[in-house]
């Protein structure tokens, strides 16, 4: 679990960037801690745009802008925890959209409690995960809240305003330590990013095609499968009864169960992606990558565990889990872990499924879930009408994707 959850459990948004290197985590917590933000004429730029205005205007920009620099307690952003070579987490609360940016003065130990009317609350962290005795993976993340309903109408439409300055900052800082460690991987070619667009443009299409003919909705709810096998009943589906809707879709691979499992256990936003149209999710804002590798760090799988489809919405949770055969993620049974837009009447869930066909093959079966209340806006944002030709589109190329991906590794 990241120290963030210790202060800023549950936000009501979320960014994460991350890139990996080529040093142990104790060499790239060192850099990091380190690095001189202010070497870009940009970074001094807008740190002088934005205090221009506060009262609460720091000496002029003469100093190394360094992470070192930040205070362990006092107004404004401060040091919340750091475990040296693992995470450091900084926070602030304040009036972050007034011009002077009035901060209170809350300690490490009353940051997640306080509850004020007024303020909204930031924080954000490095954080290292090792990928392997001499790689390192390090996100940074921001999360963002609010004290009421007010001052979160508020904070939003100033982070409107800011956050692509706060990106630009996050994704330099990425950047610098990038060059002094040096990637563990190699920057996708033209060719490669030329591949992705064009896949984009033809789920796209797809995604077009399905909306003008909801009379084959029928037809596509069971791609890959003969309508009896749909309909049979699989794991979780007593979670929701009776759906208002959903899919089952399923296609053959022509590798073992175990060999395939590893692929679907690391699908995930923040892991391995969906193996879908990444052009189309990440113009979404889901800053994902697919991964063409199984990666030991992202196997472990528990009850409970959070299930993200976009960085800046609640998670899905991990509701049922037989290891090397299925996982079910949902909304929970409790009505404030339904997604951002979702009412409490609501419910998820989503089964990926590998069944064994003989000792060589088997198939990937992926079980959509919906239920909703009768109300325009529930009808509108969870129904069939745009989520399942999207649905169908991203989740067909989920299933080849880990088809490619397995039968490709053991060619």
């Amino acid at each position: 679990m990241a120290n963030l959850d210790d202060f800023l459990p549950e936000p009501r948004l979320r960014e994460v960037d991350h890139v990996d290197v080529t040093a142990p985590c104790a060499d790239a917590y060192e850099v990091a801690r380190h690095l001189d933000l202010s070497r870009s004429w940009l970074v001094r730029a807008l740190y002088e745009l934005r205090t221009a205005a506060s009262h609460h205007r720091p000496t002029p920009l003469q100093s190394p802008l360094r992470l070192d620099a930040i205070p362990t307690t006092g107004e404004g952003f401060h040091v919340l925890r750091e475990a040296p070579g693992e995470e450091l987490v900084v926070g602030a609360i304040g009036r972050f959209w007034e011009a002077d940016m009035p901060f209170a003065d809350v300690g490490a130990d009353a940051f997640a409690a306080f509850d004020y009317p007024g303020f909204g609350k930031l924080a954000w962290s490095l954080r290292f995960e090792p990928l392997g005795a001499r790689t390192t993976r390090i996100h940074v993340e921001v999360r963002v809240s609010a004290t009421d309903e007010i001052s979160w109408r508020l904070f939003r439409l100033y982070f409107g305003v800011i956050g692509p300055f706060s990106r630009f900052l996050r994704h330099y800082l990425l950047h610098l330590i990038e060059r002094e460690l040096g990637a563990t991987l190699a920057r996708p070619s033209m060719v490669e990013r030329a591949r992705e667009v064009g896949e984009g443009v033809v789920g796209a299409l797809g995604i077009a095609f399905d909306v003008l003919t909801p009379f084959l909705r029928g037809a596509r709810a069971h791609w890959g499968l003969d309508p009896a096998d749909a309909a049979r009943a699989y794991p979780g589906d007593e979670r929701i009864a009776s759906p208002r809707w959903g899919w089952t879709h399923a296609l053959e691979i022509a590798r073992p169960a175990a060999e395939v499992w590893p692929w679907i256990a690391q699908i995930g936003q923040d892991k391995g992606g969906f193996y879908s149209y990444a052009a189309l999710e990440n113009l979404a804002g889901c800053q994902l990558h697919n991964a063409d590798a199984i990666h030991p760090e992202w196997q472990a799988m528990k009850l409970g565990d959070a299930f993200r489809m976009h960085p800046e919405l609640p998670p899905l949770r991990v509701l049922a889990l037989e290891a090397g055969r299925h996982f079910l993620v949902g909304t929970s049974d409790e009505p404030s872990a339904a997604p951002a837009q979702a009412g409490p009447s609501v419910r998820v869930t989503w089964l990926f499924l590998l069944e064994p066909l003989d000792a060589r093959r088997c198939r990937f079966v992926s079980r959509h879930r919906v239920d909703h209340g009768d109300a325009p806006r529930e009808r509108l944002a969870w129904g069939p009408t745009l989520l399942e030709p999207i649905g169908f589109e991203m989740d067909r190329r989920m299933l080849l994707g880990v088809k490619e991906r397995a039968e490709r590794a053991h060619a």
